[in-house]
């Protein structure tokens, strides 16, 4: 071939019913060879959607073509190439979707949209047009990462099966069969949190500052929140309204001890109920309550003579976090020794049994004390001094969960 030869380039298809659909592209002059597309041997010519998309599907396309030599732009005496002939696979232009994600198998636990995992392996499937391909994302604009191409079966679907890391993740599928602006499925968003579940055992109900004697010299955090987790992990806890941690502050960051565990006493000037939050660097948070009382009533009385007691419940049943006790005389003035036991399994911290003997402290005649329990149950703590007399004698009862 050399420049300026006529040409005719003509497709020849048939309808979905059989009907002849044919489309002449190049019909002689001034449709003509160049030296550019002979020098790369190939001349790209596009074809309209309109045309392509009214052939039906397994039809066969002819593409013919034919140059004048003698350049006569006369098609009878053109040199005439040999036909190419394909085979139309007609399938609609769907929209990727991602319809699931699994935890480690295609038929693993699954994911929600917007949930949390466990798993460092994820099954993700859903739909593209049969037979045609999709490139997964994780990520965002630019900085998004390809995961890897997938390609759809003769009924559309497709699955991949990917690593992953702890954190958020934001999947996406963009189209590799749409033309022009780039396609892109639906979001699917989840969070891998490979650290153990957040647990609070909360240690609930006891005296708000307000409600503490006067000249109360013992420490003013009766409440206390158990967290448990992942060991060494830092866990971030807040707290809601008037309460405090021993940082005077309504947050803390902790970190976790071999065991995966952190105990923190709270305090509070008000009697309320406030909430408590807990959370690692990533994932969600696991949120709970505690109430602090406001009365601290008379529970024995022998004319002026008065003893009272107040115990928070809820605590961890795991010998180490308290059920605190606040113990308080009023109107009697004299050395005294508390004496208190305690049913079930539980025992005071501190003393090594379920009997104790504690000296009331001079002046304010009054103690606190720490109840703990390895058995979920709800005990008795009885209360008595014995240089006082029988009359001091009584019982307060505290959980253990």
């Amino acid at each position: 071939m050399v420049p300026d030869q006529p040409c005719w380039l003509e497709l020849l298809g048939f309808k979905p019913d059989g009907t002849v659909h044919n489309l002449k592209l190049w019909n002689g002059f001034p449709a003509r060879s160049n030296p550019s597309w002979i020098s790369l041997g190939r001349y790209v010519q596009t074809v309209v959607n309109s045309y392509l998309a009214q052939l039906g599907d397994g039809t066969k396309l002819t593409v013919q073509f034919s140059v004048s030599e003698d350049k006569s732009n006369d098609p009878t005496t053109a040199t005439k190439f040999a036909d190419q002939v394909y085979t139309i696979n007609a399938v609609a232009l769907i929209v990727p979707t991602i319809v699931n994600v699994n935890e480690n198998t295609a038929t693993g636990k699954p994911v929600a949209n917007a949930g949390t995992t466990t798993a460092l392996t994820l099954v993700i499937s859903g739909k593209l047009s049969p037979g045609q391909q999709g490139e997964l994302y994780d990520g965002s604009g630019a900085t998004a990462k390809s995961l890897g191409k997938v390609t759809a079966d003769a009924a559309g679907n497709y699955s991949i099966t990917i690593t992953v890391a702890q954190g958020p993740h934001r999947f996406y599928i963009q189209s590799l069969y749409h033309l022009g602006n780039p396609v892109y499925s639906n979001v699917w968003s989840l969070t891998v949190n490979t650290l153990a579940p957040l647990v609070m055992h909360i240690s609930s109900g006891g005296l708000a500052v307000s409600a503490l004697p006067y000249d109360w010299p013992h420490t003013r955090a009766t409440n206390s929140v158990t967290i448990s987790g992942q060991p060494s992990s830092q866990v971030t806890a807040n707290l809601s309204g008037n309460a405090r941690f021993s940082n005077a502050s309504n947050a803390i960051t902790v970190t976790l001890n071999s065991q995966g565990k952190a105990i923190l006493p709270v305090s509070n000037t008000t009697a309320q109920t406030v909430s408590v939050t807990t959370a690692y660097a990533t994932g969600s948070a696991t949120t709970g309550s505690m109430t602090f009382s406001g009365s601290f009533p008379v529970n024995a009385s022998a004319g002026i003579a008065e003893v009272r007691a107040h115990v928070a419940s809820g605590a961890a049943a795991d010998g180490l976090s308290p059920n605190r006790v606040t113990y308080d005389t009023l109107d009697i003035n004299q050395s005294m020794t508390l004496n208190v036991q305690v049913s079930g399994s539980a025992y005071f911290l501190g003393y090594g049994g379920q009997v104790a003997n504690i000296p009331l402290r001079r002046g304010t005649w009054d103690c606190t004390f720490d109840v703990v329990n390895t058995v979920k149950q709800t005990v008795t703590v009885t209360f008595y001094i014995a240089s006082i007399g029988a009359w001091t004698r009584f019982s307060k009862q505290m959980t253990f969960t």
